[in-house]
């Protein structure tokens, strides 16, 4: 009788492994694509205003020029560093999205570590950003933005940033 229950408790097990074990693979079995993407490089130096003077975090998708324009605004601080970044923004909304947000940083003067999109198994998106908080310590705001290949506005975007500490 001791004997049957371990053989059942064992095959249980066993069981119970094969049945997990077939789950992460199909969980994990996704295909992950590397979306081409040009980063905005010039964000961070212009103090342009993203989506609103508040001290927050958001993160956004414009699809239309009316929508970067409702987003993203320009002060006239440092006309040299703006103009560029204006350049940077001169994009053809029939080919391209914008991905762009800020993040409330605990020490100012962020510093972009590394970024990527990825789109999982042709239909959703994952921004990833890593920023190296500042040296100085009092919150900020980090600004961030890339250009994508065109999406549609239903496509789910997900933001994936992680923030490192300053060594």
């Amino acid at each position: 009788m001791i004997k049957l229950k371990n053989m059942i408790f064992i095959k249980s097990i066993i069981s119970g492994f094969f049945i997990c074990t077939s789950l992460f693979l199909s969980c994990t079995n996704m295909d992950t694509e590397i979306v081409d993407f040009t980063s905005l490089k010039q964000l961070n130096d212009c103090p342009a205003i993203v989506i609103n003077k508040q001290l927050s975090d958001e993160f956004l998708v414009i699809n239309s020029q009316e929508e970067l324009e409702q987003s993203v605004f320009f002060s006239g601080e440092n006309p040299y560093l703006c103009d560029l970044l204006k350049d940077e923004l001169t994009i053809d909304f029939t080919k391209q999205t914008l991905l762009i947000g800020k993040k409330i940083i605990p020490q100012i003067r962020g510093e972009l570590v590394s970024e990527n999109v990825l789109q999982t198994d042709g239909k959703d998106y994952t921004y990833r950003i890593v920023v190296k908080n500042g040296g100085y310590t009092a919150l900020g705001l980090f600004l961030f933005g890339v250009i994508i290949p065109k999406i549609s506005n239903d496509t789910k975007v997900n933001l994936d940033l992680t923030i490192q500490e300053h060594s």
